[in-house]
């Protein structure tokens, strides 16, 4: 009976990388490279920030993807640029199925940037489902469209149904 290792011809070839073999380290995926469908994702950072180069306000979510597809563990950012009407208004919607009372905020005296930054925080270790989309634009390019479909859970706690009764992207 030998003992020889026989993986040592691969070992040979793969070892200058496990000095960093890291199983736990996330990798950012780009948009495209997702599949369309729903995933159950673990929001790990927002922040309302700004464009570099521009100088263009962004609100960005980071989220690492928990279930749903082949890429679990991997990190996504869902950016809204605050471009039109639209936009602002399916973020706030989004934050509200998240539990942000984005509905209170002019009652309050709460104005739109201080709202969108200080739900940021309150953001970090929610669990919620997404849907990803590719759409044809007119310019004949794909866009691929992230959209939050509900509350699932915070880290520690149970999990909780989506929100669908006021979801106007579930289903």
């Amino acid at each position: 009976m030998s003992n020889e290792n026989p993986w040592a011809w691969a070992d040979d070839l793969i070892a200058q990388f496990g000095a960093e073999f890291d199983p736990n380290k996330s990798t950012f995926l780009k948009l495209d490279q997702m599949g369309d469908g729903e995933y159950g994702v673990q929001i790990v950072k927002a922040e309302l920030a700004q464009l570099q180069m521009t100088g263009e306000p962004i609100f960005r979510i980071t989220m690492r993807i928990e279930d749903g597809h082949e890429h679990i563990g991997s990190l996504i950012e869902k950016t809204t640029f605050f471009r039109n009407q639209v936009s602002v208004n399916i973020l706030g919607s989004e934050l509200k199925l998240l539990g942000i009372p984005t509905d209170q905020w002019r009652a309050r005296g709460i104005g739109l940037a201080q709202g969108f930054s200080e739900s940021a925080t309150a953001l970090q270790g929610l669990g919620c489902s997404i849907r990803k989309r590719t759409s044809p634009g007119k310019d004949g390019k794909s866009y691929h469209n992230i959209n939050i479909t509900g509350l699932r859970q915070r880290l520690g706690d149970a999990a909780e149904p989506d929100s669908i009764g006021d979801n106007p992207f579930a289903g």
